[in-house]
């Protein structure tokens, strides 16, 4: 599926706290200097305005440098980018989104920690699952635990990507990788870094030898 040629590698998801827009989309820039595939936009803590202006940016960005921009959850916002795909959480109804937009657009589904969410999700049109939090998460407090076999148990079930997701740097992506996830989804672990760029891409050489 052509979808697929942007659903692997490191999966920088927009950090929830920045000093401002400016700032904001400076990290972004470093980030699509290196050879990310696809970005996601999450921007459930902005007005409507601010999101409005950031995805038009930040979708001319992604379209310069080849990277895929997924939206998170918002629907409205799709019509403002370059052909963005879309993430969804377990509040939206996948059946009726895939059926809106037909198979052409690339949706993401959140599946936590369940691999029977997973194959429900393949089965009704997502391009590809996340799965998570692996490890304790700044962004998102409360939220199931994934043991890292779990990624492992989903793969002998589901066929498209599976995104790891949750608490992951530096630090302890090792522990994931050995379970060959296609893609791994970070917040913190980059954007709190000091040297964005740098970092990426040391995730990313760490993902390449895995």
């Amino acid at each position: 599926m052509e979808k697929n040629i942007f659903l692997s590698g490191i999966y920088p998801i927009s950090p929830m706290v920045y000093e401002s827009d400016d700032i904001y989309l400076e990290l972004i820039k470093k980030t699509l200097k290196t050879n990310i595939k696809v970005f996601q936009f999450r921007g459930k803590h902005l007005s409507l305005k601010r999101k409005r202006r950031l995805v038009r940016k930040i979708s001319e960005l992604c379209y310069k440098s080849n990277v895929k921009l997924i939206v998170n959850d918002d629907i409205d916002l799709l019509k403002l980018g370059f052909g963005c795909g879309l993430h969804i959480g377990e509040d939206k109804n996948l059946k009726q989104i895939r059926k809106y937009f037909g198979r052409k657009m690339l949706i993401g589904v959140s599946c936590y920690n369940s691999v029977e969410k997973a194959k429900w999700a393949e089965s009704n049109g997502a391009d590809y699952v996340s799965l998570g939090a692996f490890f304790p998460s700044k962004t998102k407090k409360n939220v199931a635990h994934c043991e890292p076999n779990l990624i492992h148990q989903a793969k002998k079930i589901i066929n498209i990507p599976i995104c790891a997701i949750g608490g992951i740097g530096k630090k302890n992506i090792k522990v994931l990788l050995k379970y060959k996830p296609d893609m791994i989804g970070i917040i913190s672990g980059i954007f709190s870094q000091t040297d964005v760029e740098s970092t990426t891409n040391s995730l990313i050489n760490l993902m390449d030898v895995k």
